[in-house]
């Protein structure tokens, strides 16, 4: 007979590693197989009857050329390989020929048409002889375990990564459409599924586990597939009552609950987080652990998990997975499932996109060790960069949306506003390095943007705890500067730089209602993004436009006035706490040297001790915040338009009244019992501090308002305070400064002069001319209309600044509301016109004044 054609010995011998004895060089690619230790499988009942059907041809070169019996050659050629029965799985082997057969082709250097059509047929000779094997495994002879196997034989290509023995490109596709054909492509993928799952169901951190999810990202990737696994009964059983069950019983279930979190994976904590104090190696630990996991049906699932868990939202729920009771999914899986929502969302998070008592010592450290080593883990998943890059873009999507659902009316939002603060507090608090170095300018923007947009518009976010989260987030973006990438958020956002400095102060004036421990520490923070913007041009403008309005009456809310009141108010309270805890600190300090201390019984002594440290961690707060608050009274009073402002009737006399009582306290008679140890522990410096209000003084000293309303007050004013104050030649104050106090302790002496003439000059003083709470000669009467009381303009309005309210019988009182009382000061100044002229009828005659009633 005629040889085959070469091009099918090269299919036979390197692709099916089969041989024909007898018929063309089949022989000689035999023992070239054999030499390279892969011998092929002699076929001599189909090599006879191939001669015999060449001897019966008329032109035998002719009949083997003819593409019908090429084509029959092979599927004859691999069908006596199936029967023959070797060691190998049928599906191993047909998986391997389909790869043989896609590498010969690309080594071919030109494929005619004939030549590119069998080899197309010989694979899906492979991929119908596959379905075959896979749903009736006893059809050709093969292994016992490969025969119970089944079609999970297929499993070990599909959970395999390396190219040699993974599916090839396009098998699993061809393979998927041909049972489709057959109506048995549900009877192929169930098996699969439910394999897969429970292998899933065993999985640890600690084993390799991505072969099991890569084998069931493969087959749900093809569309039918992944329609048959949405399908099955399984993906949601019915009658599923709790989270535990659903975790369990589901096909998905099982491969959401791999996690490293504590207790439920004690040993990946115990093999992992040995080393707890080198970071290196928590650090190697964490890299091992992470794993990103890269519709209706799916929808249904995770509504059914979300119902499912219900108990987990519930206020009382137990973060200690060892006290719950086993209805609810392990932590691990509910951070799964969040991460594959992520995923979900990833999509359409960019901006713009359309759809938008027995305890010994050393169980007492074991139990610490384990704390240790459960944060660790914690700190492993939920910190990993991947998934908080993921998260990160969620929220930028709905802070965005927020920001454009922002107008009138403001019933209904910000539905998420909360969820975005408090996914950036857990980032910046736990992950500090993403936060600032990862986390790209753009998302931060958009961030602010958001909070400028609500902080802006209370009405909106009525909340304050909320807007203090807000606040939170600008101060440590604000605290990071000068940090290039952190820069810029602030720098390029005209939205910013317009409204949220207004927007801060507007804050720290809505939150005087809030109780005295949480109050401070939000304007802590407020004041120092302050600060920052204090240093920025175009944030200063904003605070100086914000105060200038204010001063010149363009603005009938006098926002800024009552910021600088309750900046008064603050620093007062903090100064009086921080130094009565010092007084107190000081007498401690003392005792705690004398012999008697041993003396007390140990119990006092602890019990004082915890005390005294209570005392000292209070003094150290108040006393910074105390320093903050004249640092920025010191900074605003640098601006003309600002420094007006401090200087108002209603501003002015408890700007003065602040000054003089710190002087007081700091260098009066009392002075000696702020000496403690180590001062600089508790923020107190006092140097620096007299140093800061001295500038202050010598700043509003030109002014004559502010000299007048200094040498007023009588509980505090002493110019011997000023002087002590005064900087010393060591202290290398400016010339100008020491020029300028000099000079206004002398205006101070004169106003004082001239206020005591004042008081002789008017002598007794009808009760109806005067202020019923200071007492002094009013100067613009108004009638409070709730009480009908008579009050000075500037003691009314020093006291709503604080609180509105009538001080007489608490009811609603605000500015706009006081009456003026013009009869009553045309007869006050009268008053004041007929004793200035008994004085001077008086100077004319060369007598003495008489007192008139």
């Amino acid at each position: 007979m005629a040889a085959l054609l070469a091009d099918d010995h090269d299919i036979l011998s390197n692709v099916l590693r089969v041989s024909l004895p007898g018929v063309g060089v089949a022989g000689g690619d035999a023992a070239k197989a054999a030499a390279s230790g892969t011998p092929l499988v002699p076929l001599p009942d189909l090599a006879q009857e191939l001669i015999t059907e060449a001897a019966g041809a008329p032109d035998p070169a002719a009949h083997w050329a003819d593409l019908a019996a090429r084509k029959s050659l092979f599927d004859r050629a691999l069908v006596g390989r199936l029967s023959a029965g070797t060691s190998a799985p049928i599906i191993d082997y047909l998986v391997a020929t389909y790869r043989r057969n896609g590498a010969l082709r690309s080594k071919k250097p030109r494929v005619d048409e004939a030549l590119a059509e069998i080899l197309g047929y010989v694979s899906e000779l492979c991929v119908s002889y596959t379905a075959i094997a896979a749903l009736n495994p006893t059809m050709f002879p093969q292994p016992p375990a490969a025969e119970q196997e089944g079609v999970l034989r297929l499993l070990t290509a599909l959970r395999s990564d390396d190219a040699s023995t993974a599916l090839p490109e396009k098998f699993l596709s061809k393979l998927v459409e041909r049972m489709q054909e057959d109506g048995t492509l549900g009877e192929f993928a169930a098996p699969l599924f439910d394999k897969l799952a429970e292998e899933a169901a065993t999985l640890s951190l600690l084993n390799p586990f991505a072969p099991t999810y890569r084998a069931l990202l493969t087959l749900v990737r093809e569309k039918p597939l992944g329609a048959a696994f949405a399908a099955s009964g399984k993906f949601l059983p019915a009658g599923v009552k709790n989270g535990a069950a659903l975790e369990r019983s589901s096909l998905l279930g099982p491969f959401l609950a791999p996690s490293c979190f504590f207790p439920a994976n004690s040993r990946v904590l115990s093999e992992c987080f040995t080393e707890l104090a080198q970071p290196q190696a928590r650090e190697n630990s964490f890299s091992s652990l992470r794993l990103a996991l890269q519709m209706e049906p799916l929808l249904r699932l995770l509504a059914a998990f979300c119902t499912a868990n219900a108990d987990r939202a519930k206020q009382m729920f137990p973060f200690d997975e060892g006290d719950r009771v086993s209805t609810v999914s392990a932590d691990g899986t509910v951070v799964n499932v969040c991460a594959v929502l992520l995923t979900l969302c990833d999509g359409f998070t960019a901006p713009g996109h359309p759809a938008a008592a027995k305890i010994d010592t050393t169980y007492a450290r074991a139990v610490v060790d384990d704390l240790k080593r459960a944060q660790l883990s914690y700190e492993a998943q939920l910190l990993d960069p991947q998934l908080l890059a993921m998260a990160t873009r969620y929220y930028r999507l709905v802070a965005r949306w927020l920001v454009g659902e922002a107008r009138p009316p403001a019933e209904g939002l910000p539905l998420g506003a909360s969820d975005v603060a408090a996914f950036l507090e857990h980032v910046f608090k736990l992950a500090p390095q993403y936060a600032f170095q990862q986390t790209g300018v753009d998302e931060l923007r958009d961030f602010v943007t958001m909070m400028v947009t609500f902080l802006a518009s209370p009405a909106y976010v009525r909340n304050p705890h909320l807007r203090a989260k807000f606040i939170h987030f600008l101060q440590q973006l604000g605290s990071r500067a000068p940090n290039e990438r952190l820069t810029l958020v602030f720098a390029a956002h005209p939205l910013a730089q317009r409204h949220l400095a207004p927007a801060l102060m507007n804050f720290f004036v809505d939150i005087e209602p809030l109780d005295i421990y949480v109050k401070p520490q939000y304007r802590a923070k407020t004041m120092a993004i302050l600060d920052y913007f204090w240093t920025q041009p175009d944030y200063r403008a904003a605070i100086v436009g914000f105060a200038s309005t204010t001063a010149t009456g363009e603005d009938t809310n006098p926002r800024f006035v009552r910021f600088v009141n309750m900046l008064i108010n603050d620093s007062i309270y903090s100064m009086d706490e921080a130094l009565e805890k010092l007084i107190g600190i000081k007498k401690m300090q003392i005792e705690m040297e004398a012999p008697a201390w041993q003396q007390q019984p140990q119990r006092t002594r602890g019990e004082r001790e915890a005390a005294h440290r209570q005392n000292e961690g209070h003094a150290g707060w108040f006393m910074k915040f105390c320093n903050d608050v004249m640092h920025m009274i010191n900074y605003l009073s640098t601006d003309p338009d600002v420094c007006r402002t401090f200087l108002l009737p209603e501003l002015c006399p408890r700007m003065a009244s602040m000054l003089n009582h710190f002087l007081k306290q700091l260098v009066g008679p009392t002075c000696a019992e702020l000496k403690v140890r180590d001062p600089e522990k508790y923020n107190f410096q006092p140097k620096t501090l007299l140093l800061k209000i001295c500038t202050v003084l010598t700043r509003f000293a030109q002014h004559a308002e502010f000299t007048a309303a200094v040498v007023k007050d009588t509980r505090s004013y002493n110019p011997d305070n000023i002087r002590k104050a005064t900087p010393r030649p060591r202290q290398r104050p400016a010339p100008q400064q020491l020029e300028a106090l000099e000079a206004f302790l002398s205006r101070c002496e004169s106003a004082k002069q001239e206020e005591v003439d004042a008081e002789a000059e008017l002598g007794d003083i009808p009760d109806e001319f005067l202020d019923p709470i200071t007492f002094e000669i009013m100067e613009d009467p108004v009638t409070m209309p709730t009480s009908g009381t008579v009050i000075d303009r500037p003691t009314i309005a020093r006291h709503l600044l604080t609180d509105e309210t009538d001080p007489f019988n608490r009811a609603k009182l605000t500015l706009e509301m006081l009456v003026p009382a013009d009869d009553l000061k045309a007869r006050i100044l009268a008053f004041r016109a007929s004793k200035r002229k008994a004085i001077a009828g008086a100077s004319a005659d060369g007598g003495q004044p008489m007192e008139l009633g």
